[in-house]
């Protein structure tokens, strides 16, 4: 059925398996920005699932974060079609390109393009991300109406990757949060390497914390809690959430895991309980804690084939893409 999840040992190509919430009941509304078990009672009797919270928030960020990746240069056009598909499917968040330098990631350097062709669609917010000033004012000129920066809690990373200390990116971000404010610009915060650093190796939980609230403080209205390496397990994962909402509001904290070793799953629900279990403002009680879903396409990657677009092994968020 077209309406509904099955839970499948390997995914097929017309429906695509989730976990469960609070009750092991499957979810049935998944086209909603927040997806919902409208069997809940409240009332779970599996004691690993009773703290799991009603709604979470799915953020796609294939577009971006899958196709900058992809050996072959993805046309402009599928790129467009796949951003269109997505939306056609209920998902109201998809990041769909970044503004940054072609000489790095020649994959996004059609990002005007694809804005020019994308930016009226309704229903949908589409953030894109900007390395620096250029990269905003770029966004900003082909009709961008929300963005997202990206810092490192890894020194060695941060250098690697945008070829500066993480100090450095953070004045760098001041100025875009900054200009961003001025035209009401909303602004999505990421944090890279949040457990493990392929250089550095361990991530301590005190600098993840620092990096968020840092990006916190400057005016990200949301913080995304990024495994960059996969290498996250339950128990690293834990002290590393509760020293970051220690520092940044539990509303406004986002996880993404990659399922390298097979724990992209595991890690979500422990979020998901953590997120639940941390005591929020009554006044926001409303809005609750749920953690935003990161890119399950990595996790799509590993277990399925689906390739409606034509290219292998690129996954995608909770979507029936007939």
């Amino acid at each position: 059925m077209r309406n509904s999840v099955s839970r499948t040992s390997s995914l097929d190509r017309s429906s695509v398996s989730c976990g469960t919430l609070s009750d092991l009941h499957y979810l049935s509304h998944y086209q909603c920005r927040s997806y919902r078990n409208d069997n809940d009672t409240g009332e779970s009797k599996f004691k690993l699932f009773k703290d799991m919270p009603k709604y979470v928030k799915i953020v796609e960020v294939g577009p971006r974060d899958g196709l900058q990746n992809e050996k072959t240069i993805v046309p402009t056009s599928v790129k467009i079609r796949l951003i269109q598909k997505l939306v056609s499917s209920g998902l109201t968040v998809v990041e769909a390109t970044s503004f940054v330098s072609p000489k790095w990631v020649p994959q996004l350097a059609d990002a005007k393009d694809v804005m020019d062709a994308i930016k009226n669609l309704k229903g949908v917010r589409l953030p894109v991300l900007t390395p620096n000033l250029k990269g905003f004012e770029a966004a900003v000129a082909a009709g961008a109406k929300e963005i997202a920066v990206f810092a490192s809690a890894s020194e060695s990373f941060s250098k690697s990757n945008i070829n500066c200390s993480i100090e450095e990116s953070f004045a760098r971000y001041r100025s875009v949060t900054s200009a961003a404010k001025k035209l009401s610009i909303p602004v999505r915060g990421y944090v890279s390497c949040v457990v493990g650093c392929p250089v550095e190796g361990y991530i301590s939980p005190s600098k993840v914390a620092y990096v968020a609230k840092e990006l916190h403080d400057m005016g990200c209205f949301e913080i995304s809690l990024g495994d960059t390496t996969g290498i996250a397990t339950p128990g690293t994962v834990l002290p590393m959430l509760e020293a970051v909402m220690a520092v940044v509001p539990v509303e406004k904290l986002a996880v993404h895991f990659h399922d390298t070793y097979g724990q992209s799953l595991p890690n979500i629900l422990l979020s998901l309980q953590v997120s639940n279990l941390f005591p929020t403002p009554p006044c926001k009680r409303n809005m609750h804690a749920f953690f935003s879903l990161f890119t399950l396409h990595h996790w799509f990657r590993r277990n399925s084939s689906f390739s409606p677009v034509g290219y292998p092994n690129f996954g995608f968020s909770l979507i029936d893409f007939r």
